[in-house]
Parts: C-alpha cells; structure tokens; sequence
C-alpha cells in the first residue's frame, strides 16, 4: 500500500530535479474502504506542492462526526 509521505518526497524531489522512482508491490491499484482525514497544516503543505486545487475538486468536507455505539 502507498504511503503519502512517499508520494510526497518524490513529487518534492522531482520537482528540485532529482529523480526518483515509487514502486509498489501490489499488482493492482484497489479501493479498501479507507480514508484521508487532512487538517489545515495538510491543505497548506499541499498547497505549497501544487496539488491541493486538484484534491479539493473531489475531497469530501466533514462537518461533524457521530460515533457509532456498535
């Protein structure tokens, strides 16, 4: 599974002029029912990688939370 913080470096390096080179073991890219939470510090570090904009098209805002008594 991708982590953020590597897709974050290489998006960084790349942009300095380093190449770099993500690999992932999974043959296939799968939805496995998780999510994102990203507080404001998250927006502005997106923000500053130019990618933020792109996100907040399709990025869910939550208002509120009830927990579950399940």
């Amino acid at each position: 599974m991708m982590c953020c913080a590597v897709l974050t470096c290489s998006t960084t390096a790349s942009r300095k002029g380093i190449a770099s080179l993500v690999l992932e073991k999974s043959e296939v890219l799968r939805a496995e029912g998780a999510g994102i939470g990203v507080q404001a510090n998250g927006w502005r570090a997106l923000e500053q990688l130019g990618v933020a904009g792109e996100l907040r098209k399709t990025a869910g805002l939550i208002t509120s939370y009830v927990p579950s008594l399940t």
